[in-house]
């Protein structure tokens, strides 16, 4: 018995050349789209950390010691690196502020410091920008996360029929991320109950 050992043609080298490229190809599409999709998803859960982390700070000083009451007096009027600031008074006497930074939509140094301000601590959000800016175009337009804090801080009283007065105060900061649709702001609701009488 005798082998033909004629050899691959050029057609047989294409053809296998084009299927290993197209599988090559297809892998690292694949491989891209996961990393993307493993970026996009790292990128919520800081952002909900964030949120959760605040939120959790704030809640606990209001449960352990109560508000006597929200305002914007107190340091606030004297920390000249907030935006918004809020003077939470507890019932024992002592205070915390509450407050965002200062953005200035042409400032690089701004935009990516940009933090939310509890109780002597800087938390931050990181809004990376391009390192050059095309001609036409402002830092402002590269942000991916935008901070809503006018009027942040919000105020209501009402009176019960057994003469209580109770005060509701809100501290409401709207965060969003150009990426997601959803609010990772703060949102903290708390109440002062104080009877006629006293």
């Amino acid at each position: 018995m005798r082998l033909d050992n004629k050899g691959m043609s050029i057609i047989e080298i294409v053809l296998t050349f084009s299927l290993i490229m197209v599988m090559v190809v297809g892998m690292v599409s694949v491989a891209l789209n996961y990393r993307l999709k493993a970026s996009i998803s790292l990128e919520k859960m800081d952002m909900n950390t964030f949120k959760n982390t605040l939120t959790k700070a704030i809640q606990d000083d209001i449960l352990e010691k109560g508000v006597k009451e929200m305002n914007y007096d107190g340091e606030c009027q004297t920390i000249s690196y907030l935006n918004s600031c809020v003077n939470i008074v507890f019932m024992d006497g002592s205070s915390k502020i509450f407050g965002t930074s200062i953005v200035d939509n042409n400032s690089r140094e701004s935009i990516e410091n940009k933090f939310v301000y509890y109780d002597g601590i800087k938390y931050p959000l990181n809004d990376s920008l391009p390192t050059t800016i095309p001609d036409g175009r402002s830092l402002s337009d590269f942000q991916m996360i935008q901070i809503q804090d006018s009027n942040i801080l919000g105020r209501d009283s009402m009176m019960l029929e057994d003469g209580t007065l109770v005060t509701l105060y809100s501290i409401d900061v709207y965060i969003s991320h150009i990426d997601f649709s959803e609010d990772f702001g703060i949102h903290i609701l708390a109440y002062n109950e104080k009877t006629q009488y006293e």
